[in-house]
């Protein structure tokens, strides 16, 4: 049985390596950033936290019509998954989405912008057309 599992292992592994990763199912991605993430980085607890938070972010990710597409997930978790990026994979590209998310924040915190999120998902539709 230890055999079936490894071959199954293997055979998930060639998969994952053939397809490109927009192609992929979240499983897919998670596995694919699971083994780099480990091979890469100490911290298995950020990278769990991040594997969720990346997991919630992919799951949440509404498309509507006129290319839009709303993020419906709280901003916190947002915050937490871009201070993420920016430890597992630092680059200048992470540490800018990480301000631009913290500003977002501070604008809803503020009472500036209402997260779409927020509103009813009807009301998604609607703005999108």
């Amino acid at each position: 049985m230890h055999s079936d599992t490894r071959q199954t292992k293997q055979a998930a592994k060639k998969l994952t390596r053939k397809l490109h990763y927009d192609d992929m199912t979240t499983d897919q991605k998670i596995v694919k950033l699971r083994r780099w993430l480990v091979e890469n980085h100490e911290n298995k607890a950020e990278i769990e936290e991040y594997l969720t938070l990346e997991r919630m972010y992919i799951e949440s990710m509404v498309n509507l019509p006129n290319n839009l597409v709303v993020l419906d997930m709280h901003i916190d978790d947002q915050v937490r998954r871009a201070e993420l990026l920016v430890k597992l994979y630092p680059n200048n590209g992470n540490e800018g989405f990480l301000r631009r998310t913290l500003e977002i924040k501070a604008k809803i915190e503020a009472g500036e912008i209402i997260p779409m999120n927020e509103f009813p998902k009807e009301y998604w539709h609607e703005v999108s057309q």
